[in-house]
């Protein structure tokens, strides 16, 4: 009886720190059987846990991680250190200031891929921690990037690739010219033009060698336009 009480006891387990406790789902209740989207219920007392079963965690709120991911095309303007703006979703979208802590150096995807383009992992953290902050919550990120006095921007989609260089199509003489330009960064719907365009220009925001002749160009109502700023 000594023994089975001193064996009871070595089972309980005492959190090394102060947090919210967070019990997992439990594999085992489904038989083993499991299926994408699958919600399992919580461990129970009485349940069966397997060597290396995580039951729950305890979680420590001034320490939580905002997990996102960026496409490759704006990975390279993602740095750590950064500035972020965190909107949380069950909070009403209350705005935190936070910080980014790390940015994976390679891409990170799913068992089924659906999307050709490639996702890199981000990982943030509020500059201050909330207690109302819990495991799981959704939230909306923007990333500050770095500041651009005086810069010229045209519409995302006026940039084109052509022969392998970076080109937008600019009004000329009544016709649409193939300009080499280059982009110096990608911000949120429009791209920052280092050179090869000046403000006032007026630009394609669809591809016109793909619409015909420029005969028949100018008997449609034309592609259309987006001005530099």
């Amino acid at each position: 009886m000594q023994l089975a009480e001193t064996n009871i006891q070595n089972m309980r387990v005492k959190a090394p720190i102060a947090g919210l406790l967070v019990v997992h789902g439990n594999p085992n209740s489904m038989g083993g059987v499991m299926f994408g989207g699958m919600t399992l219920p919580e461990y129970q007392v009485g349940d069966s846990a397997n060597p290396g079963d995580t039951v729950a965690e305890v979680i420590d709120l001034s320490k939580m991680e905002i997990s996102s991911q960026v496409s490759e095309r704006d990975r390279p303007y993602i740095k750590a250190g950064q500035s972020v703006e965190i909107y949380v979703e069950a909070l009403r979208n209350e705005k935190f200031p936070g910080k980014i802590e790390n940015v994976a150096g390679s891409t990170s995807s799913g068992f089924f891929i659906d999307d050709q383009q490639r996702k890199f992992s981000v990982t943030s953290q509020l500059d201050h921690s909330d207690s109302r902050m819990r495991p799981g919550f959704t939230c909306r990120l923007v990333f500050l990037g770095e500041q651009l006095p005086q810069a010229l921007t045209i519409p995302s989609e006026a940039v084109f690739e052509q022969s392998g260089k970076t080109v937008a199509y600019l009004r000329k003489s009544g016709s649409w010219q193939p300009q080499e330009i280059k982009v110096k960064a990608y911000t949120e719907g429009r791209a920052v033009v280092e050179n090869g365009l000046k403000a006032g220009d007026t630009v394609a925001l669809v591809n016109p060698e793909k619409r015909g002749t420029p005969k028949q160009q100018a008997e449609s109502s034309g592609p259309a336009l987006g001005g530099g700023s």
